[in-house]
């Protein structure tokens, strides 16, 4: 969900934040005029117009499972295909296979899971992982690092002839380890489990370290102000799905004692 959460503040990036740094002041404060100006094919411009349809639906998706609502994967469909293609025609290939490739079949496996877990008002039950649970989650987030480590700039060179971190191991480096992490949230997600944000939430605060400059990366204000919100976010997710679990265990708690 974390990358449908930066779709949606990506597209604040129909207004270029960096023009006002004095080294980009030539250019304009919107997008458009901007790849414009770059030589951007027009359908390419066409379609960051559409991913605004993209941003609507996705962000419907986040509050609708904030909120444990089957519902929210309609428009977690829609908004995967529509970000999927806006991504691989502006080169984020990372983001292009993880919504096309993973986000858009997990969909149909939530609407599967999450199914046989609703409530009586219809919202999903909330789970909390066990250590075992956490020691599964450590494994696979050090072996989804490794295989997209060497698996993106491959993917990457094929589709656009480059990658943005070839040289740069640091950003090459937490690139593969958030991408690996966006899978195990993901994973997370449909199975119901609140510690979800607890990853959405490293996720973001990786992100807002690679696009701050610390790292050799030069500095991104659309993309800091993007991870920033979605820090803001995924905090709100948290604290609404630990408290849905503890409510739901003080009830089992009761139950118990009454029995």
């Amino acid at each position: 969900m974390n990358l449908l959460y930066y779709d949606y503040f990506n597209n604040l990036q129909y207004v270029d934040f960096n023009s006002f740094f004095s080294h980009e002041r030539t250019r304009s404060l919107l997008k458009w005029i901007n790849d414009l100006n770059d030589g951007v094919p027009l359908w390419r411009r066409i379609l960051l117009c559409f991913s605004g349809i993209s941003a609507f639906t996705n962000v419907l998706y986040v509050i609708l499972v904030i909120y444990g609502k089957i519902s929210s994967f309609f428009w977690g469909i829609t908004g995967a295909i529509l970000y999927g293609i806006y991504a691989f025609a502006y080169g984020y290939v990372g983001d292009a296979q993880l919504f096309l490739f993973f986000f858009l079949p997990m969909q149909f496996v939530g609407i599967y899971l999450w199914s046989k877990e609703l409530d009586n008002k219809s919202t999903t039950r909330v789970k909390s992982l066990k250590f075992s649970g956490w020691i599964v989650v450590g494994f696979l987030s050090f072996f989804l690092a490794f295989l997209f480590y060497y698996e993106i700039p491959m993917f990457s060179k094929y589709l656009t002839s480059s990658y943005l971190f070839e040289r740069r191991s640091i950003p090459h480096l937490f690139d593969a380890i958030t991408n690996g992490l966006n899978v195990i949230g993901q994973c997370l997600l449909i199975a119901c489990y609140w510690e979800q944000y607890i990853i959405w939430i490293f996720v973001n605060l990786m992100s807002i370290i690679m696009y701050s400059g610390c790292l050799g990366t030069s500095l991104d204000i659309n993309l800091l102000l993007v991870w920033i919100m979605l820090a803001i976010s995924s905090s709100c997710g948290l604290y609404t799905w630990y408290h849905r679990w503890k409510h739901s265990e003080h009830i089992s708690s009761m139950l118990n004692i009454k029995v």
